[in-house]
């Protein structure tokens, strides 16, 4: 039974972390100021779970593609839809971009 249990979250951890691993280099490209490629590597990034689409969002807004940052937002909306943070960032935008 521990076995069992170990080797879970073993499996649990090592998915999370190579998902972590994943946002490390975007997260530095976009710190130096390289926000087209951290958008690139990200839309590259199979699958995407939502904080890579949150990222994607992220970017995408710095460097004024609004209605791209929309439609990233929308998705992981979508798929929790009980984001309080995400809902406010992304009715932000909405009111930058004047899409009310």
């Amino acid at each position: 039974m521990n076995k069992a249990v170990i080797i879970i979250l073993f499996i649990i951890g090592a998915k999370a972390g190579a998902q972590t691993s994943a946002l490390n280099i975007p997260d530095s490209l976009a710190a130096v100021g390289k926000y087209n490629e951290a958008i690139k590597m990200l839309q590259m990034t199979k699958p995407k779970s939502d904080q890579v689409y949150l990222r994607l969002a992220k970017f995408q807004q710095a460097t004024g593609l609004d209605q791209e940052a929309i439609k990233s937002y929308q998705i992981v909306l979508k798929r929790s839809p009980g984001r309080v943070l995400t809902a406010l960032d992304y009715g932000e935008l909405l009111l930058e971009s004047g899409k009310l």
